[in-house]
């Protein structure tokens, strides 16, 4: 009995003896159609019963890597049911293709030199029927491939044009006339060079060219950004590369650009891979007046740095959001990194390692011109200008929301931090702080190391703030050439307000020892010292240049004589607003619970030349160490010094001598030997 395709063999068994075994066996052999791909002689089979396979089968398609072949058959048995295979090969010798059994099949670059046919076979039926092989398989140019799109696009299809080899190309524009168009320009790491003038890809309407591992590289001298999106749509992913290309045209900001321009309605996205190594007087790397959305990749190594030269990395005056990704290395004469005239947004990201690189410069890390500029995370760092090393905020809108703006430097009359020209700069968050160099601002900020400068030239505001975002008042007259600063911790930046205290009412005998007055903080509960080095006498004056929400504040003046605190004075909630007058009527005394030699007073003093200091030494034995001073201009009949440091009771070997004021050398020296006592002690001079 015979079934179509399968052999049937019967084997009966005997039944031996009295034995009520039965042995019956039943074979099934299956025999296909075809072959099992091991790939030698696809014409020689074992011989079955079964019919050999009849009809034709026809391929279609270019012979080219890429490309899609299509086999069609005709005229097989009604009861066949056809399976495809792929060969490759040869001058008649072709071996079959693992894994294909469709009947389309896109070649490969392991094809290319060879030709391709398909076979099909049937179950039932023995044997293959072959097509005809395609011409010998060849690698399209990127050019053919795009020409051949061109020429056969239909709307809203998705096309995936690869570069096999290195090689190098005219400029093409992707127009396909309002089709709504998707193609991946792909390789394995190739290189694609451009070969004349122009843009080696213009991006129109309804385009979106996608760049996936694959380097595109410009020429010296052009006169075009390397790409150009024209109302279409660009997306870098990772591995591709737009580098090397230097637009020389200075004439004209819509033909500028040195690796992309985004014109107006255009939309780049680039969600990996760097654009590197690209010149031009304005945008080195990317000029956008359209829309950019950066989510990674890097800007880097591009420069803008010729005259009047703006934006290495970015130059914007459309939208750009920066999700992620690095602009780093970038020269121009303004905004090496960036320079906004639009509305940029920072949600994270790097900004860093980009140089202005004049004495004109302006804008380190990003110098937003006119425009509005949200910084909501990420970081401005290690950028450097001779106005605004961070940020340049020029006649624009900044809000810093988060983020970090951390060891930028001015090299010049900016801000090491931010620089505000003329335009509003408003703080709600982030952190701002100092470079590993000293901050330079408008004038040298002698005491900004660690912190961050924002200067404002026409507010002529100056401020540090520190790593906890503290802000913080600073002393010094901005007229002068030089600035000392002085910090104390204070709260978020609101308003500036110039103040002057000067404290009167200080009892003579505190006067010519040092006093250091102190803010309290509340936010850390602490007292901290706004200046440690101020000479006591009838009037002491303080000055500030605060930045505060509030100009209460609580104050203590400590008086000391050398390390030894005297006195201190509290007030609590002192008015800071303009110039300030606090009389002091009465000094907390320090409490010495210890029997020490509080004061020694020397009396009978003969008239003196009203330049001489009244000086008491004491002989320590290996050498003389100085008790206390005062000051020629307060020296009477009598004077009180008080010791600068913890003297016990007991025999005393002193020296009274007398200095002209600013001298080292005595005019007069007196030695004596005295007995001191606890407390309050009086010499009589002479010295009996």
């Amino acid at each position: 009995m015979k079934k179509s395709g399968i052999k049937w063999f019967s084997i009966a068994g005997n039944f031996v003896g009295s034995s009520k075994i039965a042995m019956f066996g039943l074979v099934l052999i299956l025999v296909l159609a075809g072959c099992d791909e091991s790939g030698n002689g696809s014409n020689n089979h074992e011989k079955t019963d079964d019919p050999e396979i009849t009809g034709k089968v026809e391929i279609s398609g270019s012979a080219a890597a890429g490309k899609l072949l299509t086999a069609k058959t005709s005229n097989l048995p009604e009861d066949a049911s056809a399976v495809f295979h792929w060969q490759r090969g040869s001058g008649g010798d072709f071996n079959f293709i693992t894994g294909e059994h469709g009947e389309t099949y896109k070649i490969t670059i392991e094809d290319v030199g060879l030709t391709v046919r398909a076979a099909v076979s049937s179950l039932g039926y023995s044997g293959f029927i072959y097509s005809s092989p395609t011409g010998i398989i060849t690698v399209p140019t990127v050019a053919e491939q795009f020409a051949e799109l061109s020429d056969n696009t239909l709307t809203n299809d998705k096309y995936t044009i690869s570069a096999y080899n290195n090689e190098t190309i005219t400029p093409q524009t992707l127009n396909y006339y309002g089709q709504e168009i998707e193609i991946t320009l792909t390789s394995n790491k190739k290189i694609l060079t451009l070969q004349s003038l122009g843009a080696m890809f213009t991006v129109n309407s309804s385009v979106t060219l996608i760049l996936e591992n694959i380097e595109l590289r410009g020429i010296n001298n052009n006169t075009s950004a390397l790409i150009v999106i024209d109302r279409g749509t660009l997306i870098m992913n990772e591995g591709a590369v737009i580098a090397g290309n230097n637009n020389l045209n200075t004439s004209n900001v819509d033909v500028m650009g040195g690796g992309v321009r985004n014109t107006s309605f255009g939309t780049f996205i680039m969600n990996g891979g760097a654009i590197r190594g690209n010149t031009a007087d304005s945008g080195a790397g990317l000029m956008n007046k359209g829309t950019f959305y950066m989510n990674a990749g890097r800007i880097s190594n591009n420069n803008a740095g010729m005259t009047d030269g703006e934006g290495g990395g970015v130059w914007s005056n459309g939208k750009f959001y920066m999700e992620s990704g690095e602009i780093l290395s970038n020269e121009a004469t303004f905004g090496a990194g960036v320079i906004n005239g639009g509305e940029f947004y920072m949600y994270n990201g790097k900004i860093s390692g980009n140089r202005s690189s004049t004495y004109e410069g302006d804008g380190g890390g990003v110098l937003n011109q006119d425009g509005k500029f949200y910084l909501f995370g990420g970081e401005i760092s290690g950028n450097t200008a001779h106005y605004g090393g961070g940020i340049s905020n020029y006649k624009g809108f900044f809000a810093m929301i988060g983020g970090a703006i951390s060891a930028n430097e001015a090299t010049g009359n900016g801000g090491g931090g931010v620089e505000n020209y003329d335009g509003t700069f408003v703080m709600e968050g982030g952190i701002i702080h100092g470079s590993d160099a000293e901050a330079r601002l408008r004038n040298i900020c002698s005491g900004s190391k660690g912190f961050a400068v924002l200067y404002d030239y026409e507010e002529s505001k100056l401020v540090l703030f520190d790593k906890d975002y503290n802000t913080y008042l600073i002393k010094g007259d901005l007229s002068s050439t030089n600035v000392t600063v002085n910090v104390i911790k204070g709260v978020l930046v609101n308003e500036l307000t110039a103040s002057s205290l000067t404290i009167t009412g200080i009892p003579s005998k505190y006067h010519g020892m040092t006093g250091q007055l102190s803010f309290y903080n509340h936010r850390n509960d602490t007292w901290e010292p706004f200046t440690t080095d101020v000479t006591i006498s009838d009037n002491v004056y303080f000055s500030f240049i605060m930045i505060l929400e509030s100009s209460s504040w609580d104050i203590r003046l400590n008086i000391f004589n050398g390390a030894r605190e005297l006195a201190a004075r509290y007030e609590g909630e002192v008015l800071l607003a303009g110039d300030t007058t606090l009389p002091i009527t009465a000094f907390q005394e320090k409490d010495i619970n210890a029997p020490l030699v509080n004061s020694i007073t020397i009396t009978n003093l003969p008239a003196m030349d009203p330049t001489w200091d009244v000086v008491l030494y004491e002989d320590t034995g290996d050498g003389w160490k100085l008790i206390g001073r005062v000051f020629a201009p307060v020296v009477t009949s009598a004077v009180t010094i008080i010791p600068g440091y913890d003297m016990a009771p007991g025999q005393y070997k002193l020296s009274l001598d007398f200095f002209k004021t600013g001298t080292t050398t005595a005019i007069e020296e007196n030695v004596v030997m005295a007995n001191l006592t606890a407390g309050a002690n009086t010499i009589s001079y002479p010295v009996p």
